[in-house]
This record gives structure tokens, C-alpha cells and sequence, in this order.
């Protein structure tokens, strides 16, 4: 795996500095590892931030590692870490309410679905001796459902990395599975590949946040309107991931809900 020296170099500092195994590579450095692993290729968008989740139990104890590293710019997350611009995500019993911190000035963040995605997190060797966590396919899908719904109207990057994303997954294979054999059959997908394949996200991210955080999130995306629909269409077709027309592409979120809704129903 080459051309994650700058990952390497914060990860450096981070143990330096006494930050070790409660951690995990998130965002787009994380997209470039798992699309790496599971097609090939090299990174997708040029980024110079580094975003990394770190398991917190207080308020107390993210200071004292913010102490470690300078600020960097005025959002109260991003510190300079191996002088590289860091974005640090808390996650943990640090939360308050559960799926937010809540800072005493400055952003809130929403970090629903984290401790799902730690909790799954593949451990890579950066081929240096150095190892660290991503997310699963489905957990970097779990928690960029939550940053698109966040963001969609101010930035369609993470638009095109659910395009990407939903590109990792084969329906094919999971027809082979009883479990999916018969959502993917369903006529309301239309023996599509692409709504299929978005099924298939909709019930392994279920599954992997539990029926209560799953409906949550379900409610969020049932809640869009017509134009929100169409920016997603838009920006997953403007992502270049797909040779279809873009209203093919607003199938997504029906798909999306209908593999939700499979994946804790009785059937």
C-alpha cells in the first residue's frame, strides 16, 4: 500500500503523544484504503485534511490530548498533528446527548453511528509495520448517509462517495444468501442492480445500528422532499460512478428504505 505517508505521519505523532489504540481513520482517506482494498486504483480526490475518530470518555480527556497539538484554523476540531491539518471526532461516553457533541462554543457535531462503525473497524497494516482502523464498507456507508443528510445543501462530495461506495457492493453475491435472496427478488426493485445493491446497504446498515438507531436514520431520509431527492440524484450521477440516466437514480432512497425496513421486519 503506498502514498499514505501523511496518514503514517499523524499516526506518529497521535502515539507520541499517547493516543493508541482507541482510534479510527475516517472521511476521505479511509474512502481511498477501502477502494484501494476492494477494487484497486489510487486515491480519488486530492484532500489534505486527515479525519480521525477518537474514542473519548470526557470532555476532560479530549483536552488533554487538544494540548498535545496546535489549533489549526478557528473550527475548534481541527488541531495540526504532524504538521498536517487534523479533524478530531469524539466519540464515546463523551456524547451528550448520545449521537452529538456538544461543544461549549463552536459546532455541534453529529456522530451517530460511530461507536457502530468502530465496533465492525477493519485494523490495516500500512505495509511500515503500522496498522490502523477504518470502517467497514458498511460502516463508511453508515456514516456517509448521516454526513450527506447533515450537509447535502452546502457540498455534494458526500454524494459522490456514496456513489463510490455503493460501487464495493455486488448484488450478485448476496443473491446466493437466503437472507437476501428474497428482498433482492422483490419486484419493487425491478431486478435493477443499482436499487438492489442499495438494498443491500439499507439492511446491513440496519442491522448494524439496531432497529431503534436504524429507524431514526430511516425517518430522516423517508422526510425528504422532492428537490432533496433530486440533488442526490444529481450528485450521484455527476459523481461519474454510473452509465445511467440521472432519474434512474432516484430509486436510491425508496431502495434504501425498502432494505432497511427488510432487515428488521418479521418476514
Amino acid at each position: 500500500m503506498q502514498g499514505y505517508e501523511d496518514i503514517q505521519r499523524v499516526l506518529s505523532a497521535l502515539e507520541s503523544a499517547g493516543v493508541g489504540e482507541d482510534l479510527m481513520l475516517i472521511g476521505a482517506r479511509a474512502r481511498d484504503i477501502l477502494h484501494e482494498r476492494i477494487v484497486g486504483g489510487h486515491p480519488m480526490r486530492a484532500t489534505k485534511d486527515v479525519d480521525i475518530a477518537i474514542y473519548v470518555d470526557s470532555w476532560h480527556d479530549l483536552e488533554a490530548i487538544n494540548a498535545n497539538f496546535e489549533r489549526c484554523g478557528s473550527a475548534w476540531q481541527k488541531r495540526l498533528v504532524g504538521n498536517l491539518p487534523v479533524d478530531f471526532v469524539p466519540f464515546g461516553p463523551i456524547e451528550s446527548p448520545p449521537g452529538e457533541i456538544s461543544p461549549s462554543d463552536g459546532l455541534i457535531l453529529n456522530v451517530n453511528g460511530l461507536r457502530e462503525a468502530f465496533s465492525t473497524s477493519l485494523k490495516i497494516d500500512l505495509n511500515n509495520g503500522r496498522v490502523v482502523r477504518i470502517p467497514s464498507k458498511v460502516g463508511f456507508l453508515l456514516l456517509k448517509l448521516e454526513a450527506w443528510l447533515d450537509r447535502f445543501h452546502i457540498s455534494g462530495k458526500d454524494g459522490s462517495d456514496i456513489a463510490t461506495a455503493i460501487s464495493w457492493f455486488d448484488e450478485q453475491e448476496y443473491l446466493l444468501g437466503d437472507e437476501f435472496q428474497a428482498m433482492l427478488l422483490d419486484e419493487s426493485l425491478e431486478f435493477d442492480p443499482i436499487p438492489q445493491r442499495v438494498a443491500i446497504i439499507g439492511f446491513e446498515v440496519a442491522k448494524l445500528l439496531g432497529e431503534e438507531k436504524a429507524s431514526a436514520l430511516a425517518l430522516r431520509f423517508h422526510e425528504l422532499q422532492e428537490p432533496e431527492l433530486n440533488r442526490l440524484a444529481g450528485q450521484l450521477h455527476s459523481s461519474g460512478a454510473f452509465s445511467v440516466p440521472q432519474a434512474r437514480l432516484k430509486q436510491i432512497v425508496p431502495a434504501l428504505l425498502f432494505g432497511m425496513r427488510t432487515a428488521h421486519s418479521s418476514r
